[in-house]
This record gives structure tokens, C-alpha cells and sequence, in this order.
């Protein structure tokens, strides 16, 4: 990949992250990447096509995280890795998480999320440890951790390490 189209897909999920995919024209992103709007226009033939390509940026950073979580063995493990993720955001991704949660609330565009396999993994896991529901309790991690992201990218984040502790003593692991 060419510095300058790395300047525009990292100039790209700046804007969109910050103001959001409808707010975010072409020529602005053009302007603040100091390239011409034609050359995002030749490497991408719409604004849509050049979204793709930041998610598809950036998700290369998530299909490693994920793989990490769903090829994990040992079910408590499983478990506590997926705790740990909302927990350790480093960041350089969390633009990207913040696009990946605008673009959820946007009807207009569809993006893949890695829901379905963290899903698939956590029940497995929960069912493995004998939980009564684990489709159920995997459901209500996931939404729990969704909120701890949110608060997070919103900076509003207050006792993570303890509030980490008490998800991690509920589930009984260390």
C-alpha cells in the first residue's frame, strides 16, 4: 500500500470516527490528507467503497484479537481474554472501535462485526462450565461488555479495575 493511500484511509477513520460517516465529505478528507479529492476518487470509486476500506483496515487488527479469544481452549480462559479485551484498548485502535460503534447506529451502512464467532465462542464456554443458559449468558457478557466500550470511547470510564475484578469474580475466574 502506497503512503498516500495509507494517508487517506488513516485520515479517513479519523474523520469518520470523530464526526461520522454522513457528516464527513470527500473533499474534507482530501484536504486534511493533503491529497487531491480525485486521487481518493482513483484508488476508490465512491465514498462508500473508501468506508469499506477503513473497516477493512482496521478489522485486520480485530481478526487477530478475535482468533486469539474463539481458539482459546480452555473455556475459563476463553472467558477471561474476552473480559481483558474491553479492559486494554490500546490507542491507536480506538478510533476504530469508535467508528465500528458509530457506524452500528447507522442505519445506512452495514458493516461485519465479529459478534457472531465471540457469540459461538462464549457459549461453548459457558456451556462447557455447566451454565444453566449459555447462549443467554453469553448474550448478557457481550452486552455488558458492549457498555464497559462505551463508557470507554466516551471517556467516562470510572473504577475499571475494580469493576474488571467483580465481572471476573462472577464467573469465578482469577
Amino acid at each position: 500500500m502506497t503512503d498516500k493511500k495509507k494517508k487517506i484511509l488513516k485520515t479517513a477513520l479519523n474523520l469518520f470516527a470523530n464526526f461520522g460517516y454522513e457528516s464527513v465529505s470527500t473533499a474534507k478528507i482530501a484536504k486534511r490528507a493533503r491529497v487531491s479529492e480525485a486521487l481518493i476518487f482513483k484508488h476508490y470509486r465512491s465514498k462508500i467503497q473508501l468506508l469499506d476500506a477503513v473497516v477493512l483496515y482496521g478489522q485486520e487488527g480485530f481478526k487477530e484479537l478475535v482468533t486469539n479469544i474463539v481458539l482459546e481452549e480452555n473455556p475459563k480462559t476463553r472467558i477471561t481474554k474476552y473480559i481483558d479485551l474491553a479492559f486494554k484498548i490500546r490507542n491507536e485502535d480506538l478510533l476504530l472501535w469508535k467508528l465500528e460503534y458509530k457506524l452500528r447506529l447507522n442505519p445506512t451502512v452495514t458493516i461485519n462485526t465479529f459478534q457472531k464467532p465471540i457469540h459461538t465462542t462464549l457459549s461453548d464456554a459457558f456451556q462447557t462450565l455447566k451454565f444453566k443458559n449459555p447462549k443467554i449468558e453469553a448474550q448478557l457478557l457481550m452486552y455488558t461488555i458492549d457498555g464497559f466500550m462505551v463508557n470507554v470511547l466516551s471517556g467516562e470510564m470510572e473504577n475499571s479495575t475494580k469493576l474488571k475484578s467483580q465481572l471476573k469474580n462472577k464467573y469465578s475466574l482469577k
